[in-house]
């Protein structure tokens, strides 16, 4: 989920057509942006977030778990090979002698957004990242515990150390692709927050959220009482490295273009399909860095199906109880074709739902 800011409507337009002009929106710089729009908030059901889901197709993952297994019994031989001509020093994960910077609370300004239609469709349809790598594999050493247990303390160690990883994970591709990455902080909070988007509190607060107004993640710990999910093994990390997404679309400039073109049509459904194809995105990088990190974090089978279980059930259609609802984040088949298209791949440009047809985003 992001807090998005938000100007004012403008002219009707189609997705992915654009105009003969289009004028530059007022669009506030960040420091300056509102809270976003109710359309990105979502009240608590009754019953939580999370409700048993209808009958759905078997499990994607089990059987790239399987075969996956058997490339990292493969790949672990491979190194036992090669070590013995190598110096006893080489490491066998990517990206190592990469320095993970501290949190940074004056992070550099995001890249500069578009002024026209034709840059913003450009910059989500053909971005640089698309023609990058993930590096795999990753290591990635998190606290012990099981979150939903842990003290606000503990799980705030537990996801600024995660925060580290995916930056180790995110910065070889965005380098590549010409961005700059930055490890965003972490705040933990109960039912009430203040950001850099607005403010939130009650019902509106009990969520995760990336602020591309600060460049920071934000945890409300209420989630474990409102989302059964969230205590299954994992859950917490596909949560977090989904809005890390966010910080790499907003690095990326992808995340602002989005925006932009969501803030200036008065057409709803166009909007909302926007926003799914930005949300579910991010379920894709967050599934890349799944399975960039997954021999060092030594994913099982169980929790990989704990995985795809919870995103299918963050679809809008399981969260509002009807199967034909034109949401905001994405269905929940949409959310698990695409957070399993991530987990399948390391290369990034398997992401791009900007050109996907719609009905993948649905």
């Amino acid at each position: 989920m992001t807090q998005q800011p938000w100007g004012p409507p403008r002219q009707q337009q189609p997705w992915g057509q654009a105009p003969s002009g289009w004028q530059q929106p007022q669009w506030p710089q960040p420091g300056g942006w509102p809270a976003a729009p109710q359309r990105h908030t979502r009240p608590v059901p009754a019953g939580g977030y999370f409700a048993p889901p209808p009958p759905r197709r078997g499990n994607p993952l089990r059987t790239l778990f399987l075969v996956l297994s058997g490339l990292a019994a493969a790949a672990v031989l491979a190194l036992v090979v090669v070590g013995l001509s190598t110096s006893a020093g080489d490491s066998a994960y990517e990206n190592e002698d990469y320095q993970v910077p501290p949190e940074s609370s004056s992070p550099p300004p995001l890249p500069e957004y578009p002024t026209t239609v034709e840059e913003a469709l450009d910059a989500l349809e053909n971005n640089p990242l698309y023609t990058s790598t993930m590096p795999v594999p990753i290591r990635c050493e998190l606290p012990e515990g099981n979150t939903w247990e842990m003290s606000d303390d503990e799980l705030d160690a537990f996801l600024t150390e995660q925060m580290a990883c995916l930056t180790r994970a995110w910065q070889p591709p965005l380098t590549e692709a010409g961005w700059t990455e930055v490890r965003p902080p972490v705040t933990v909070y109960r039912d009430q927050v203040t950001s850099a988007c607005g403010n939130l509190e009650g019902e509106e607060a009990v969520n995760a959220f990336y602020c591309p107004a600060d460049q920071a993640v934000y945890f409300s710990t209420l989630m474990f009482d409102y989302i059964p999910d969230l205590s299954q093994p994992r859950v917490t990390e596909l949560v977090m490295a989904h809005e890390y997404g966010h910080n790499v679309q907003a690095r990326a400039n992808i995340l602002v273009p989005g925006s932009l073109l969501q803030a200036n049509t008065d057409d709803e459904e166009v909007a909302l399909e926007i926003s799914r194809r930005t949300e579910v995105q991010a379920d894709c990088l967050a599934g890349l860095f799944l399975h960039s990190t997954a021999q060092s974090l030594e994913l099982t089978e169980a929790e990989l199906a704990s995985v795809d279980q919870a995103l299918f059930n963050i679809g809008d259609d399981v969260l509002s109880g009807d199967p034909d609802v034109v949401g905001n984040h994405g269905r929940g088949a949409s959310r698990q074709l695409w957070g399993g298209r991530g987990y399948e791949s390391s290369d990034v440009g398997v992401c791009n739902t900007f050109v996907a047809p719609a009905s993948e985003v649905e």
